[in-house]
């Protein structure tokens, strides 16, 4: 099933422009050893796409391709395309269309505003923390002020067990 390797080359031509050549075949069955290999190259969103050597190509080859020159930023300019294909820009078109919008970058508050938000959602767990603490002891206490009272009421026989579990 697969094809041609998948291969990409990033150049900068004269003018200064840089230069995204896919290489091969951009199929399904090719893109998958080069996907985090092209994500992590840095291409310019006003690249040049060269098709000249590209073979075969689907839409997930135009996928990678749209989204290695600034698909998911929320770039919609037109690719400008170096060399032939019958169906390179048919297929990012179509990919273009079809991709989600970018989702806008979140709001993040300021430095000092961050660190006080850190420092009252922190203080307030260490306080809910703390009334747990609380409550259990209180709860204890009160049930051996009761017991102390009613000494009747302890299962001794439980109270032993568990003492034996224990290792006491």
């Amino acid at each position: 099933m697969a094809g041609n390797p998948s291969q990409f080359q990033v150049d900068t031509d004269p003018s200064g422009k840089q230069v995204l050549s896919v290489i091969g075949d951009w199929t399904v069955w090719t893109v998958a050893e080069i996907q985090m290999k092209l994500g992590a190259t840095k291409v310019a969103y006003d690249a040049i796409l060269d098709v000249s050597r590209l073979e075969k190509i689907d839409t997930s080859g135009a996928y990678l391709i749209d989204r290695a020159l600034g698909a998911l930023e929320g770039i919609d300019e037109k690719i400008p395309i170096r060399g032939e294909h019958p169906t390179i820009e048919r297929l990012l078109g179509k990919v273009r269309k079809a991709s989600p919008a970018a989702p806008p970058d979140p709001i993040r508050p300021p430095g000092f505003i961050a660190l006080l938000n850190r420092a009252g959602y922190g203080a307030v767990q260490a306080w809910s923390e703390f009334l747990g603490l609380l409550s259990f002891i209180g709860e204890t206490a009160a049930t051996m002020a009761r017991l102390v009272r009613h000494p009747s009421r302890i299962r001794w026989k439980s109270v032993v067990a568990i003492m034996e579990d224990a290792g006491l």
